[in-house]
């Protein structure tokens, strides 16, 4: 057991021994310490240590207390008072510091000491021991227990927020407006069950709470928090009280409190409380009211608390029922459990039936009779028919009519469920059975006939939706939406040449109910640019066009706004249906979706999690809310929030695919792809769906088994997956399995379907690179790196830009990397043999350091070597003066690498004459030399051959001569280097190819210029070129 445990155990044993002792003392039956240690053995440290605090609290002679004042204290014991925040009948509640964890709690005081056998501190304890045993998020922790200077305390968690009766007193204050709008009374609806459930959780641990009321229930964001368990009795315990003491507050105490005789209170004691609570939560007026206690009580036995409805006549029938249901006076005709309320008020957040039915009027005759059996026999019977015979007579027009109201407000409500419901859940089960309810309902609703028909189509069959069209018959001719989805389902049940019959017969829509239905069925079809633009105009049309506003149709439109990359569309329907709806849930959960999936800011994205937990309190357990909060917690990164939200899903509903899917999306954010591919399998097991093979040919690229991604990805592209990921995956895995020909194809795709996509740009450039492609290499690189690329793109970049001789722009473009990954060993070693090349040897010096720096990286060993030469250069450059003045005496090896130095730190001139002794100290230097430095030497000669620099004649055919010279000592070590396979053949005809771009073979890019020289000096440059077109047509290429 580790020492949080031992706390742990030693905390309960140190609540259970006081909790023991002290009612032992209340009895008169305390024990010596002996039998207590003796009861506790193992423990016998922590019984000495609390039975010696007891007893020094006890033994104080309470005149020293009873004056001390709590406002005066800075502390008691470990915890630092800051400030009251509550006061009840049991003591004071401060604000305090535990001074030992830094930690804010609630610290709730007892004046009178713990031991002093009162019943007050008694319940106090007993607080403690109650609440420290209860393990709920809802029911208020408690952390310690203990007595200071004679006053007993009880450490527990600090709850933000406010008590329901302070919320219930603002809403009053506000006026009936503050409980018109569902999503408030979604609200508190929720934090009513909230309680509930938390109840439940006390009551089967034995624990009766029996003061239930408001006050008691704090609301710390979107649940409730139980508090103050002091009058909780314990049943499997002696209890503090007999089985009628009065305990409790009046308003909110259950007719068996209050009766003399009867029923001792149970767990439907605190159920009839909640029943008065969520009473005067959602009408903000308790039930029963009096001036005096003894009125009060008369009420609470005898009178029937008023109907919601006509308290608040914006009330649902269904919580009216459920009110009733929970405040029955008869305790067998409540709900026997909190949990079954709690389930009950699920069910009429979600406009599901309830267990709960309404007390018929006859039936609330009959008790009330019972209950005055004096009055009762005055004939009341006949009064009551004659007041319904009269009241229907004069009020049956505007009870039709209202029923009419009633009937078409649930008929929406069905057809938001089920259509909306369809977009979220491809399955279209909860959907389907809103559909069928509304078509019952509204027989002649076209619309309910429209989502029955292609839930049909979808599961049976399209079959299955022609029979429904067919057997309504009449409704469907009047409507061309219906007709186009009946044309649409004949095409795909091969019964052409009735879809041929219907299809002249397909008009414009004109009513905003054919525009949506016809949108419809334009989703459905096969998506092509003019069709999506043509289905988002339709659905846009619906909502113009439409006698009232109505969400479903803000909600179809701005859905395809979204998907058809209509941004400000989107948003701009999301915004209004949001205005007008906000105490609806599709509104909120509309709003995420836009939120997320087109972020203006990243603020967005925030909003969007609030959105979708506002979804949540509004529709608890809603499953698509559930999986997009997963997906926007992946988005921002908090990948634990993410899993638990798909984990909540599957344990809702094994067969979800979407969560399996996500989590394994999730997973392999955290590079945890063995789960990842379990995860993503079985989304496949369920449902055999080509976007989870994408996904799972992405994981197995990410775990470098590029065969088998390769493999699964062509998979789903031929099951018709054409998406830029897919495209861009399947280049990926080619192009690590070095197939760089087969992989441009893919990606050449990818930024075809999406123009945006920078990383398929840069895959791309990469691939051309390495393919040889240089300046459509540079042209993709490009694009990546105006759509926001930053590291490898920019190495990249520099490798093209160094291929095709732009060494100054290859500079920039390695800096530009570096200023991302400061740290790249092989940017470092780039960027420093560019230096090289540009003659800037101090800068090249600093980062081969640092790319040298670590002896573990496979770049240190080159980078040591181009050290090494930089300093020989340095050296060079220092005494570059010396060696062209003659006064240094050089060997012809290092003459030519001196003649290098000066060509790259602009002395030309120099260079040139260095690189003609070099060769005249040494002919065979021509051939023996690296290349690097006979083409520097013809470069060199060839520039100042054909420069405007004012030079003899004889002067500029010896520098042509030289230039051809060291060209042909060149290809010489270049063929030996192919032969001996020391150079590859693609990057020695990229060099090739880059020489011939060169302004020092001007001959070869100019014929004016070959054709000025004579006929002598032409052959040799022919002869020359020959020479050149053989090694590229050796190593691949065809000449020019």
């Amino acid at each position: 057991m580790d020492s949080e445990a031992r706390a742990d155990a030693s905390e309960r044993i140190a609540i259970e021994f006081l909790t023991r002792l002290l009612e032992d003392r209340a009895q008169g039956r305390e024990r010596p310490l002996s039998v207590y240690l003796a009861r506790y053995r193992g423990h016998e440290e922590t019984i000495e240590r609390e039975f010696a605090r007891l007893g020094a609290a006890t033994d104080l002679d309470p005149a020293t207390s009873s004056g001390h004042r709590e406002d005066d204290r800075h502390s008691v014991g470990p915890y630092r008072l800051i400030r009251e925040i509550g006061r009840g009948g049991q003591g004071q509640v401060w604000l305090a510091e535990d001074t030992r964890l830094g930690r804010e709690i609630a610290l709730k005081l007892l004046p009178r000491p713990i031991g002093d056998g009162g019943s007050s501190s008694l319940r106090f304890q007993r607080e403690a021991e109650v609440a420290s045993r209860l393990d709920d998020p809802g029911i208020c922790p408690v952390y310690d227990v203990g007595v200071h200077d004679g006053t007993a305390y009880i450490a527990m968690r600090h709850v933000q927020g406010k008590t329901l009766a302070t919320i219930i007193g603002e809403a009053r204050q506000a006026g009936p407006p503050a409980t018109s709008t569902e999503v408030d009374l979604a609200f508190r609806l929720g934090i009513m069950e909230s309680a509930a459930r938390s109840l439940h959780v006390a009551h089967e641990a034995g624990v009766l709470h029996r003061d239930v009321k408001p006050g008691n229930i704090m609301v710390e964001g979107d649940r409730a928090v139980i508090l103050d368990f002091g009058l909780a009795r314990d049943e499997a315990a002696i209890t503090l009280t007999g089985s009628h003491e009065v305990f409790g507050t009046p308003a909110y105490m259950a007719p068996e409190q209050i009766r003399p005789q009867g029923p001792a209170p149970d767990q439907r004691t605190d159920v009839y409380a909640l029943g008065v609570t969520l009473f005067e939560c959602v009408t903000l007026r308790r039930p029963h009211d009096a001036l005096t206690r003894e009125a009060l009580y008369r009420q609470i036995l005898f009178d029937e608390p008023p109907r919601l409805r006509r308290v608040n006549p914006r009330l649902p029938r269904d919580l009216e029922a459920v009110a009733e249901t929970a405040m029955q006076k008869d305790p067998d005709r409540r709900y026997q459990t909190a949990l079954d309320l709690a389930d009950d008020l699920q069910r009429v957040s979600k406009l599901e039936p309830t267990r709960a039915r309404r007390v018929p009027a006859p039936a609330r005759l009959v008790r009330w009779a019972h209950r005055h059996p004096a009055r009762a026999a005055l004939g009341l019977a006949l009064v009551l028919i004659a007041s319904i015979l009269g009241y229907l007579g004069a009020n049956l027009d505007r009870i039709q009519a209202q029923q009419e109201v009633e009937r078409q407000r649930r008929l929406e409500l069905l057809l938001e469920r089920g259509f909306i419901e369809r977009t979220l859940d491809p399955r279209g089960e909860a959907s389907r059975a809103a559909f069928e309810e509304a078509l019952r309902l509204a027989p002649d609703s076209a619309e309910a006939l429209a989502g029955l028909a292609r839930a049909m189509a979808s599961n049976p069959g399209v079959d299955s939706a022609l029979d429904l069209l067919d057997a309504n018959k009449a409704l469907a001719t009047r409507h061309i939406g219906l007709q186009r989805l009946r044309c649409l389902w004949l095409e795909r049940a091969d019964r052409e040449n009735e879809a041929e019959v219907l299809r002249p017969k397909l008009r414009e829509p004109e009513t905003a109910l054919d525009f949506y239905i016809s949108a419809l069925a334009l989703n459905r079809t096969k998506p092509n640019r003019e069709r999506a633009a043509r289905c988002q105009q339709w659905f846009k049309q619906a909502v113009l066009t439409a006698p009232k506003p109505r969400l479903l149709y803000h909600y179809a439109a701005a859905k395809t706004a979204l998907e058809s990359g209509d941004f400000a569309d989107a948003h701009m329907l999301a915004a209004a249906a949001f205005r007008r709806w906000p105490d609806k849930w599709p509104a909120w959960f509309l709003r995420g979706r836009v939120l997320s999936e087109a972020p203006r800011s990243p603020a967005d994205v925030e909003e969007a999690v609030r959105c979708y937990e506002q979804v949540l309190r509004m529709s608890p357990g809603n499953r698509a809310a559930i999986h997009s909060l997963g997906s926007v917690f992946t988005i921002l990164r908090r990948f634990d929030e993410a899993l638990a939200c798909f984990d909540e899903a599957l344990a809702g509903d094994s067969a979800d695919v979407f969560a399996h899917a996500s989590r394994a999306q999730t997973l392999a954010s955290l590079d945890r792809l063995d789960e990842a591919v379990v995860a993503i399998r079985a989304a496949l097991k369920i449902e055999d769906n080509p976007r989870f093979l994408q996904v799972l040919g992405r994981l197995y690229a990410k775990r470098k088994e590029f065969e088998q991604s390769l493999v699964v990805l062509r998979r789903a592209l031929k099951r018709g997956i054409d998406n830029w990921n897919a495209h861009h995956d399947l280049g990926n895995a080619l192009a690590n399995l070095q197939r760089y020909e087969e992989a441009v194809s893919p990606l050449q795709r990818a930024v075809a379907l999406d123009p945006g996509a920078a990383r398929s740009w840069s895959l791309l450039g990469a691939v051309l690179e390495i393919l040889g492609h240089h300046q459509n290499a540079l042209d993709a690189l490009d694009r990546a790196k105006a759509l926001g690329l930053q590291g490898d793109v920019d190495h990249n970049r520099g490798m093209a830009l160094t291929n095709l001789g732009r060494l100054e722009e290859a500079e920039a473009a390695y800096a530009e990397a570096l200023e991302v990954q400061p740290q790249s060993a092989a940017d470092r070693l780039a960027h420093g043999r560019i230096l090289l090349w540009l003659g800037r040897f101090a800068e090249a010096d600093a980062s081969l350091q640092i790319a040298a720096a670590d002896p573990s990286s496979p770049y240190a060993a080159n980078a040591r070597k181009e050290l090494a030469r930089q300093r020989r250069y340095v050296d060079l450059e220092r005494r570059l003066d010396d060696i062209v003045a003659g006064r240094a005496q050089l060997a012809p090896k290092a003459r030519l690498e001196a003649a290098w130095v000066a060509a790259v730190t602009g002395r030309l001139r120099d260079a040139a004459r260095l690189g003609q002794e070099a060769l005249e100290g040494d002919p065979a230097l021509v051939r023996a030399r690296s290349w690097q430095y006979q083409w520097e030497a013809a470069r060199v000669a060839g520039r100042l051959a054909w420069s405007k620099d004012p030079l003899p004649p004889d002067e500029r055919a010896r520098l042509r001569s030289q230039c051809r010279e060291w060209m042909a000592g060149m290809i010489h070590t270049m063929r030996r280097l192919v032969d001996s396979r020391r150079l590859e053949d693609r990057w020695v005809a990229d060099q090739l190819q880059r020489f011939l771009r060169d302004e020092a073979l001007a001959p070869f890019q100019l014929p004016p210029v070959l054709l000025a020289l004579s006929e002598t000096e032409r052959k040799a440059w022919k002869t020359l070129r020959e020479e050149i077109d053989d090694l590229l047509a050796d190593v691949g290429v065809e000449p020019q």
